[in-house]
């Protein structure tokens, strides 16, 4: 496990969004919000909440997903990436409103 995550207690956080609560959309103005590219299910402003969302729900895609061929990134690079590809994938979204 990742040194970010030693100190989450990762059961409570998976038991806390079995129970329907999740981690919840935020979009604080002044800061650009993203949003899930593989499920869009959530928007936030907290780049901590949609990192803590990818590697619980999506750690397989974020494994799969081609940023470079034959670079080897490692899983915070692809989350850090991933968040910054929902970031443009949001504002494509407002401009089309």
């Amino acid at each position: 496990m990742k040194k970010r995550y030693q100190y989450l207690d990762l059961r409570r956080i998976r038991e806390y969004e079995s129970n329907g609560m999740g981690v919840k959309s935020v979009i604080i103005d002044g800061i650009p919000p993203s949003t899930c590219i593989f499920c869009h299910n959530l928007s936030t402003s907290i780049d901590f909440d949609m990192d803590l969302h990818l590697y619980e729900n999506h750690k397989t895609e974020l494994f799969r997903l081609s940023i470079a061929k034959g670079l080897y990134f490692s899983l915070d690079s692809r989350i850090e990436y991933t968040i910054n590809e929902g970031r443009k994938v949001y504002h494509e979204a407002e401009a089309g409103e």
